[in-house]
């Protein structure tokens, strides 16, 4: 099956997916940049012993095994569920794709992000590994954790049991940064803590809770630190995560080419709400509320740059009322004329995946979004690279593969 379509439209191309992690979206108008706190947090984090993926055959840690949603709040954090939390980090066994290709990865092996209550506020924790890394990498990071070159922010510089550890404060108040040296593995740790309002303890608290659990996790191993698995409870423990409707066998279906192994998985920490268009008022019509997370899965050159990069990206929204995914499908995708997209109106299709309308969603300067919707989920596509929507062929030898397994995965998703 082709991808065809029934309005005519241009494809538009660019390098990039903007999101937000705001918790109300108004249809018909631009996200805000912030929301106040949301209700409940409604992510699931249960962390397993299980054996750790490696690359090239060296273990690799999980981070956000390590830096969990409980450990944050025990820190001393208050959690927004307006916010995010990210964890990229390998769910499957990854080598070289150039065996020969020399230069390391710019990104980390494995990275965990969370966006706690008040925006000064904010943990990272960020693990590099030899080969994933090179040992320039490793050498830049030691030049500059330094004690002369840090001077006035260096905070202290201890050695545990053959780990040395480095606190150093970084450019405001509040804000500092660890920085483990481990063999072949170091990793730095980002703790803000700039805004009162969300802490239950002073930042030297937090700092020193975070310093000395990440030591010992990191000292344990990655065996020891385990795995995350993530879900949704509340009203949305019918919902699956994006991750586990979008798997690595699919990516070669895109691409030609198999996946690196290391994912990006973000979530919403609460629930998001969907407001009516104000054209719709009136007609009495919502708010509904729905999760969010999204999964994105990358050749070897998006991380080594090597060749071509390829990255896809799923976000999954299920909705706690199928009303609002039809709402939301409907607003996106249906091109009625009285739906004012920002962007202008969508690129409609003809084809069939799921049971609501299928299209591309015009994104300004950046690349469009594939849209479908099946049930109580909307599903949202996006590619990393131009040569995708060059025309509709193009766009269907990457998407429509994809697009009609995660449908088929999604109908048991009730």
């Amino acid at each position: 099956m082709k991808i065809r379509h029934r309005a005519g439209g241009v494809l538009l191309a660019a390098t990039a997916l903007v999101t937000s992690a705001c918790a109300t979206v108004v249809a018909g108008t631009p996200l805000p940049p912030s929301a106040p706190p949301g209700p409940a947090v409604h992510l699931t984090q249960q962390v397993a012993a299980a054996a750790p993926k490696t690359y090239e055959g060296v273990p690799t840690y999980d981070p956000c095994a390590i830096l969990t949603i409980d450990l944050v709040r025990q820190a001393g954090y208050l959690l927004d569920p307006a916010n995010e939390y990210h964890d990229d980090r390998f769910t499957a066994n990854g080598d070289k794709g150039n065996p020969q290709h020399p230069i390391g990865s710019p990104d980390p092996a494995g990275e965990c992000d969370i966006w706690p209550r008040n925006s000064a506020n904010f943990v990272s924790l960020q693990i590099n590994q030899l080969p994933f890394q090179d040992t320039d990498d490793r050498d830049t990071v030691t030049r500059v954790n330094d004690p002369a070159r840090l001077g006035a922010n260096l905070v202290k510089d201890d050695n545990r049991d053959g780990m040395r550890v480095v606190t150093s404060t970084v450019d405001q108040p509040g804000r500092y940064q660890v920085t483990y040296f481990l063999g072949d593995y170091w990793a730095v740790l980002l703790v803000y803590a700039g805004g009162a309002d969300g802490l239950t303890k002073s930042p030297e608290e937090i700092l020193g809770f975070l310093t000395d659990q990440v030591a010992a996790k990191l000292r344990a191993g990655p065996g020891a630190a385990g795995q995350s698995e993530f879900g949704f409870g509340g009203a949305y423990a019918f919902a699956p995560t994006a991750c586990s409707i979008y798997h690595g066998e699919d990516f070669p279906a895109s691409f030609n080419e198999p996946e690196i192994g290391r994912v990006e998985e973000a979530f919403q920490l609460g629930e998001r709400t969907l407001t009516a268009d104000p054209v719709d008022a009136g007609q009495h019509l919502g708010p509904w509320q729905y999760a969010r997370s999204s999964c994105t899965r990358a050749n070897h050159a998006a991380v080594d740059f090597t060749g071509t990069a390829q990255k896809l990206t799923v976000q999954l929204e299920s909705y706690s009322d199928e009303a609002g995914a039809a709402y939301s499908n409907t607003w996106s995708c249906s091109g009625d004329p009285k739906y004012k997209a920002p962007y202008g109106a969508p690129l409609t299709l003809q084809n069939k995946i799921g049971d609501g309308h299928v299209c591309f969603v015009k994104m300004g300067e950046f690349n469009p979004d594939f849209q479908f919707k099946v049930g109580r989920h909307v599903v949202t596509i996006h590619s990393f690279a131009a040569s995708t929507y060059q025309n509709l062929d193009t766009s269907a030898a990457v998407l429509e593969k994809v697009s009609e397994q995660i449908a088929q995965r999604l109908t048991q998703y009730k």
